[in-house]
């Protein structure tokens, strides 16, 4: 057909074009509507950037991906979960948070996930987050040195699971060395530094940035319950797909959580070659001297080969030894479930 031949074939056919294209497109639809197991939010999509110079994320490029429902996939092992939860001493088990997500496909599923808690070290992360964020425009910042005074109170004190190595009174220390310090091994003192030099509207608004707004604090850290388990999973989705902080300082962040050191939560469920990149929290409640309540929480990704997954407990109770292994017997279960489903 010549060019002439084809244009005199569109015009006079203009209306036939038009009117099959759009049987076409209501056959489409059509049929997705009479498929009855045909739901949008259960067909998450997302192109992400897939860069090999990277072993810890995975930059998200765009997604369409359902936030209000959790999948019915996940009832078998959410079922599971809760019924060993369900074992578990009430007397030193009162509450049990969890949220899980398969990075890949945005799939989730939770329980108890609007229980409320006090983050406690979990609160490290946005402060280093802050640091990073800063440093992306003034690199010089990470290598400012700051003056270690033990004549302030030790904060390390405090806990339970202490800081295996602590930074040294009389020293001077890099911002970069405290970060360290402060994910590495969760030192009290290295974060009571960190915060101190921080410019407080700054890190109110960094706060505000990841939806992470604080009530009245007392000391370096919020006092009073109100995190959610989902909440917190945020930030390790916003380092993982490298949407708040560049590439490199997302990077940064996620390699600096592989180094922490707590060997009684998510990790002691998973193989010892599997990468975890986590954060764990405690909080002591007194009341009259005696102890009300405790908690416990740890919350990371899981880099299970080609199917990472994000998973975050968040615990309440009399014992953090009962705490500590109801934490690594979720994680456990959702691994050897993952393992099930991918291994090759």
């Amino acid at each position: 057909m010549t060019d002439v031949s084809r244009m005199h074939y569109l015009k006079t056919n203009k209306g036939k074009i038009i009117g099959g294209i759009a049987f076409f497109v209501f056959g489409l639809i059509l049929g997705f509507a009479l498929n009855k197991n045909y739901n949008p939010a259960y067909y998450p999509t997302s192109i992400r950037a897939n860069d090999k110079d990277f072993l810890y994320i995975n930059p998200l490029l765009a997604c369409n991906i359902s936030e209000n429902k959790e999948f019915a996939e996940y009832k078998p092992l959410k079922d599971l979960i809760n019924n060993f939860v369900g074992k578990a001493d009430p007397a030193k088990v009162q509450i049990v948070s969890l949220y899980y997500r398969d990075l890949n496909s945005g799939r989730w599923f939770s329980s108890n996930e609007n229980e409320l808690f006090a983050p406690a070290s979990l609160f490290k992360v946005p402060l280093m987050i802050a640091y990073l964020k800063a440093a992306e425009s003034d690199p010089q910042i990470l290598s400012q040195k700051i003056f270690y005074s033990s004549s302030s109170t030790d904060l390390n004190n405090v806990e339970h699971y202490k800081s295996p190595i602590d930074i040294i009174s009389g020293n001077y220390y890099t911002v970069d060395d405290l970060i360290k310090s402060m994910i590495y091994y969760s030192d009290n003192n290295a974060m009571g530094l960190l915060a101190d030099k921080m410019n407080p509207k700054y890190l109110s608004e960094v706060l505000t940035d990841i939806n992470m707004d604080l009530p009245s604090a007392t000391g370096t850290t919020p006092a009073s319950d109100f995190l959610t388990v989902k909440t917190y999973s945020y930030l390790f989705r916003l380092l993982y797909n490298s949407t708040y902080l560049n590439r490199q300082m997302s990077e940064k962040a996620l390699d600096l959580l592989t180094f922490v050191d707590f060997p009684q939560g998510l990790i002691n469920g998973v193989p010892p070659e599997i990468k975890i990149a986590q954060k764990f929290g405690e909080r002591t409640e007194l009341a009259s001297g005696q102890v009300a309540w405790r908690e416990l929480h740890d919350c990371g990704i899981v880099y299970y080969p080609d199917h990472p997954y994000l998973l975050c407990v968040m615990t309440k109770g009399q014992d953090f030894d009962t705490l500590s292994s109801v934490i690594s017997g979720i994680s456990s279960l959702v691994y050897s479930e993952v393992d099930k489903k991918y291994k090759k």
